[in-house]
C-alpha cells in the first residue's frame, strides 16, 4: 500500500489518508478536518454554489474520515448525480474523482481506476490541472500497490511535471505540499522497489527542498522520514536514527501523532539495527502508550464532530430562512438599484469603449506612418548607397581602362623599341637588360592594380566567382592558404550588392595579409532566406580591437561604411596571440 509514511507498518487507514486528502485536510491533518468542512461550505454560499451538493460531497468525506466507506460512497454518487444535472464541469469531475477514492477504500482497485480514468479525462476537457495531478498520484498509488512500479513512476513523473508547469487550481503552499508528496513516493519506489538508492536519495533531496518550500513541518518532518528510510536501505542506521528523531521532533511540534507514532516505530527499527535493544525496547513501550492515548483522543473527536455538524446544521437552517426574509423585502429595493448602476455601467463602459476606439484607430494610423517614413528613410538610403558604389565602381572602371589602354600601351611600346636596339648600340649591355625587366615589372604592376580597381570575373561573372579568382591567386603565391566555403546554395545579390560585398571581403583579407602573419585563412559563405552570412578567420597573431576605433587608416573605415550601407552587421572577434574573427550579417 503506497502512504505518505509508505512503510509497512503503517495501518492501511493512515497510508490512504495522506494519498487522497487535499487542500486544508492535507495542511492541518485530522485533528482540523471538520473545521475544513465548515469553512469549505462557508464559502460555498457565499459564492452561492448548490448547497444540496455541496451538504452531500461535505458529508462523503465527513464519513471517508470516520471510516464509514460505504455511507461514503453513498453520498458522493448522489453529489456525482447533481452534479451532472447542473452541467458544472469542475464539480462534476470532483465527485468522479470522490467516488473513485470511495471505491479504491472498499478494495475495489479495478472500479477505483476506472472512475480515476474518467475524472482525469473530465479534468483535462475542462482544463483543470489539480484535478488531473490528484488522479495520476491516485492512479499511480495503485498501479505501485499490484507491483507495476514502471507504471506508477510514470504517472508520478508527469504529476510532478504538471505541477513544475503553469497550472490552476494551486496555490504556492498546496503546490509544494504535493509536490512533496510525489518526491517523496519517487524516492521510496526509485530506493525500495527498483533498488535504485542513489535516484531514490536523488527524489529525497528534492523533496527536503519543496518540503521547506511549503513552509509545513508536517511535509518537511515526510521527507525526513523518507531520507532514513533510504539510509536504512543503505544499512546505514545510524544515519537513518538521526532522519527519524528530526522526524519525531517536526511532527511533536504541529502535534501529528501519526507522525509521532510512525517516527518512533522507525527510530525504534533503527536502534535495533544498530544494537541499541534495550532503547529499541523502551521506545515500543512508549510507541503502545502512545497508540492508546491517539485512540482515546480520536474517540472524543468523533464526539465533538457529531455535535459540530448538528449546531451548524441547525444555525444554517434558521439563517437559510432569515436571508429569504430579508431577500424579498430587499428585492424591489435592489431592483431600482441595480438599473440605476446598469444605466451608469452602460454610459461609463459607452466612454470606455469609445476612447479605447480612438486610441487603436490612432495607434495603427502613428504606426503606419512610422513605417512609411522608415521605409521612405530606408529606399533613400538605398538609393544613396547604390549611387555612391555606382560612382566609385564607375570610376575605378575608367582608371583601370586608362591604366591598362593607356599607361600599359605606352610601357608595352617602350620595351618593344628597347628590345630592338642593338646590345652595340649601348655601352654597357647589363643597364639595357635590367631596363628592360624594370619595364617588364612596370607592365605586370599596372596589370595587377588594373585588375583590382575592376576584376573582369566580378563584372562579368559575378561576385563569387571573382571570389574563387581571388582565392585562387592568393594560394598561388605559396605563402599562405586560404580556404573557401559556400553553404546553402548560391544566390544572385543584384551587381551594386555584390560588388560591395567584393569590397568588404577583399579588404579585411588583404588586411589579415599585411599585418595577421597568419598561416591559414578561412572564408565562409552561408546564404540563408533572407540574409547572407560571411566568417573570415585567421590563425595570426591577433590584435586589441580597441584600436579599429582609433586607427588613423581607412580600411575599417571603408568596410564598417559599406556594412552600413547595405544594412547589415559587422564584428570583430580578436585577441593578441589567439587570432582574428570577423563575422558579416548582411539582410539580402
Amino acid at each position: 500500500m503506497i502512504a505518505a509514511y509508505f512503510l509497512p507498518c503503517m495501518t492501511l487507514s493512515h497510508m490512504k489518508y495522506y494519498i487522497f486528502t487535499d487542500n486544508y485536510f492535507i495542511l492541518s491533518g485530522v485533528g482540523h478536518i471538520i473545521t475544513g468542512i465548515l469553512l469549505v461550505l462557508a464559502g460555498f454560499k457565499a459564492a452561492g454554489r448548490p448547497a444540496v451538493r455541496d451538504s452531500l460531497f461535505l458529508s462523503g468525506e465527513h464519513y471517508f474520515h470516520l471510516g464509514n466507506y460505504s455511507g461514503a460512497l453513498n453520498a458522493h454518487m448522489q453529489a456525482l448525480r447533481l452534479s451532472e444535472a447542473s452541467g458544472n464541469c469542475t464539480e462534476e469531475a470532483n465527485s468522479i474523482l470522490a467516488v473513485g477514492k470511495m471505491h479504491y477504500y472498499l478494495q475495489q482497485r479495478a472500479e477505483a481506476m476506472r472512475w480515476f480514468s474518467r475524472s482525469l479525462k473530465m479534468g483535462a476537457s475542462c482544463q483543470i490541472d489539480s484535478i488531473k495531478v490528484k488522479c495520476l498520484m491516485n492512479m499511480g498509488a495503485i498501479f505501485q500497490e499490484t507491483k507495476r512500479i514502471d507504471s506508477a513512476l510514470i504517472l508520478y513523473h508527469t504529476a510532478e511535471g504538471m505541477l513544475r508547469g503553469t497550472t490552476t487550481g494551486f496555490d504556492s503552499v498546496r503546490k509544494y505540499t504535493l509536490l512533496t508528496n510525489i518526491y517523496c513516493f519517487l524516492a521510496e519506489g526509485w530506493a525500495r522497489n527498483k533498488n535504485d538508492k542513489v535516484r531514490g536519495r536523488h527524489y529525497a533531496n528534492i523533496a527536503e527542498v519543496t518540503a521547506k518550500l511549503s513552509g509545513q513541518k508536517e511535509r518537511i518532518g515526510f521527507a525526513a522520514v523518507k531520507q532514513g528510510i533510504i539510509s536504512m536501505l543503505d544499512s546505514n542506521s545510524s544515519e537513518a536514527e538521526i532522519y527519524f528523531q528530526k522526524a519525531y521532533k517536526l511532527f511533536s511540534d504541529v502535534g501529528a501523532a501519526d507522525g509521532v507514532l510512525y517516527a518512533m516505530q522507525l527510530s525504534a527499527e533503527a536502534m535495533a539495527h544498530s544494537g541499541k535493544a534495550r532503547e529499541s525496547h523502551a521506545m515500543m513501550k512508549s510507541i503502545q502508550l502512545l497508540k492508546d492515548s491517539i485512540f482515546k483522543a480520536e474517540t472524543a473527536d468523533k464526539i465533538a464532530r457529531y455535535h459540530t455538524l448538528y449546531e451548524t446544521e441547525k444555525k444554517e437552517k434558521a439563517n437559510i430562512l432569515l436571508e429569504k426574509k430579508n431577500l424579498q423585502a430587499q428585492l424591489i429595493i435592489k431592483d431600482g438599484i441595480r438599473e440605476r448602476n446598469q444605466m451608469i455601467v452602460f454610459f461609463v463602459c459607452g466612454i470606455i469603449v469609445l476612447v479605447l476606439t480612438f486610441l487603436v484607430i490612432y495607434n495603427r494610423y502613428r504606426l503606419k506612418k512610422n513605417r512609411e517614413i522608415n521605409r521612405e528613410l530606408a529606399a533613400q538610403q538605398m538609393l544613396r548607397f547604390r549611387s555612391i558604389i555606382e560612382t566609385e565602381e564607375k570610376e575605378r572602371v575608367r582608371i583601370a581602362r586608362e591604366m591598362h589602354d593607356g599607361i600599359g600601351y605606352l610601357l608595352s611600346a617602350a620595351r618593344l623599341n628597347i628590345s630592338a636596339m642593338t646590345p652595340a648600340g649601348f655601352d654597357d649591355e647589363t643597364a639595357l637588360n635590367n631596363s628592360m625587366t624594370l619595364i617588364d615589372d612596370a607592365v605586370k604592376e599596372v596589370r595587377t592594380i588594373s585588375h583590382n580597381l575592376m576584376p573582369a570575373s566580378l563584372t562579368e561573372l559575378g561576385m563569387l566567382p571573382a571570389i574563387r579568382e581571388l582565392v585562387r591567386k592568393i594560394n598561388g603565391s605559396g605563402k599562405i592558404l586560404l580556404s573557401l566555403e559556400i553553404e546553402g546554395g548560391e544566390k544572385s545579390l543584384g551587381s551594386s550588392v555584390e560588388i560591395a560585398i567584393y569590397r568588404i571581403v577583399q579588404e579585411i583579407i588583404s588586411n589579415m595579409l599585411r599585418h595577421a602573419q597568419a598561416g591559414n585563412i578561412r572564408l565562409m559563405f552561408t546564404f540563408e532566406a533572407d540574409s547572407l552570412f560571411i566568417s573570415i578567420k585567421d590563425d595570426g597573431i591577433g590584435f586589441n580591437t580597441s584600436m579599429i576605433e582609433n586607427s588613423s587608416g581607412i580600411g575599417w573605415k571603408n568596410v564598417f561604411s559599406r556594412v552600413d550601407l547595405l544594412q547589415g552587421k559587422a564584428e570583430v572577434q580578436s585577441t593578441p596571440g589567439s587570432g582574428s574573427t570577423v563575422n558579416l550579417y548582411i539582410p539580402i
